[in-house]
């Protein structure tokens, strides 16, 4: 029997290379198959039949009065997700390896919104939500992309009118004043929108917004049959991508290894 060569030992990492890839398409399915059950397993309400405390999901048009320029495009928003990274490039001693990466230097969420639907209105505190499919995306980048330094930002958006949908606990507005003065990294609003949610919390104890508060908690850019469509269909492509990318691969490999071909 001939000792395995460089080739045998390169084909044999080829060939697990191309069905680890295929299981991991099979896992990010299960991930996206998970979240359309979630969604699908929350009930679907109006934004005046939110119960405090439970889970639910609510979809509507996203409005409100405040809005701010966007950091990397400059349009005006009600919510925006603004990422920076740099560029690090390190110079392995003696051997002149470049080793580059992009690292996060920045990450900033401003603004909420309110979802407004045919019975009411009910507001949104997007930080620390999933987001999910926004409708608005932005990325810039300066420099050329190789040199140490160079950076690039990436930015996503929900404007005034967008469809959304907002799975998540509902809460009342005095429960979301207590949040903000607990925690001041959630305070990142136009302070007129502040202002109103102070003076509407004196008198409203219904369940009328959403905030980060550990549960499931998932804010999108598209209505709620779009984004169940999108996930179902997502689900079923990766599933079914990634299996037939596995069990061929393994088929391919088997032969190739017995040498069959």
């Amino acid at each position: 029997m001939n000792p395995p060569t460089i080739d045998d030992f390169l084909g044999i990492l080829f060939g697990f290379a191309l069905i680890a890839s295929g299981l991991a398409c099979v896992g990010y399915g299960l991930i996206v198959s998970r979240r359309s059950s979630t969604l699908a397993s929350v009930p679907l309400v109006g934004t005046r039949e939110l119960v405090g405390g439970e889970l639910a999901v609510v979809t509507g048009t996203a409005a409100s009065a405040h809005e701010a320029s966007a950091p990397a495009s400059g349009k005006p928003c009600l919510f925006y997700e603004h990422i920076r990274e740099r560029l690090r490039v390190r110079v392995r001693g003696g051997d002149n390896i470049n080793t580059r990466y992009w690292d996060e230097v920045e990450r900033t969420h401003w603004g909420a919104f309110y979802v407004e639907d045919a019975g009411g209105r009910a507001l949104v505190v997007p930080r620390g939500a999933r987001l999910e499919s926004l409708a608005h995306e932005e990325k810039r980048q300066s420099g050329s992309g190789f040199a140490d330094g160079d950076e690039r930002s990436f930015e996503r958006r929900i404007d005034a009118g967008d469809a959304v949908c907002v799975l998540g606990r509902a809460h009342t507005l005095h429960e979301l004043v207590a949040a903000l003065r607990a925690r001041p990294e959630m305070s990142a609003l136009p302070s007129g929108l502040v202002e109103e949610i102070m003076a509407a919390a004196a008198d409203d104890r219904a369940a009328r917004c959403f905030f980060e508060d550990g549960a499931d908690f998932v804010v999108s850019g598209k209505g709620y049959a779009e984004l169940r469509t999108g996930l179902e269909s997502a689900s079923g492509f990766w599933l079914s991508t990634g299996a037939g990318l596995a069990g061929l691969s393994a088929l391919v490999f088997l032969a190739w290894f017995f040498g069959l071909i």
